[in-house]
């Protein structure tokens, strides 16, 4: 049975951030008997020299504060549960989350109007860990929409899943369709990402003279090293010989 969180509840632990293109990205540690824990989230900005934010979000509230030298910063955290989170989600058939779920769902930014969407579109009553899944991923309302558009109206959990941890985007299989491609196997086209079979490399397939190719050779292709060099190369040969 999960314990139930009260408001008092709290957990603690450190963090470390550095700054990248996109903001400052942090690292939230928290040791939990012995075995050390972390979890990552972004921040477009962090205040010069002493730190002191609160992120917050549905689930709880993160509140931080260290110090911060140049594109490096360290610190304490502590996080503060919203049991009303809770009350909110068993509407929709979860939880009731632990103390542990609420943080990690707090650190993914999750909202009950995301998660009743995602029910709305058939994806109700998913198991805890497919539910934080498809949050860590973004596999949520907005990708399920658009894959929809693109004729893939039946998508599993695992399924959407693996677009996104292959990168199978709408504009991924835009621009295959584009290039004349056979776009409606999503193995295949989780299978031309795992290979780097590119709308680039298509293109140069084109250009080469073989418009025809199928997704099937050109994902041979490249498991097999055919570069457009190694074709050009080929072709010269031939043309040599002639």
């Amino acid at each position: 049975m999960t314990p139930v969180v009260r408001a008092q509840d709290t957990l603690e632990g450190t963090w470390t951030a550095h700054k990248s293109d996109d903001g400052f990205w942090f690292t939230l540690s928290t040791d939990d008997f012995g075995w050390r824990r972390s979890k990552t989230l972004r921040l477009p900005d962090l205040p010069e020299e002493i730190v002191e934010i609160e992120i917050d979000r549905e689930p709880g509230l993160i509140v931080m504060d260290g110090r911060r030298r140049g594109d490096r910063a360290a610190g304490f955290f502590v996080f503060r549960p919203k049991p009303e989170f809770n009350d909110r989600i068993a509407r929709l058939g979860y939880g009731p989350f632990d103390l542990d779920q609420l943080y990690l769902l707090t650190t993914l930014d999750a909202r009950v109007s995301e998660i009743s969407r995602l029910h709305d579109l058939g994806y109700k009553s998913l198991y805890d860990d497919d539910l934080f899944a498809m949050h860590i991923h973004g596999a949520l309302s907005d990708h399920i929409l658009q894959m929809r558009e693109l004729g893939f109206t039946d998508l599993s959990v695992d399924d959407l899943l693996a677009t996104r941890i292959h990168d199978v985007t709408p504009a991924f299989v835009k621009s295959m369709a584009d290039l004349g491609l056979e776009t409606r196997s999503l193995d295949k086209l989780i299978a031309m990402r795992v290979h780097d079979v590119t709308p680039e490399y298509v293109e140069e397939i084109h250009k080469l003279g073989y418009a025809d190719v199928t997704v099937d050779e050109l994902i041979g292709m490249r498991i097999h090293d055919v570069t457009p060099e190694y074709v050009k190369a080929v072709t010269q040969k031939l043309d040599e010989r002639k």
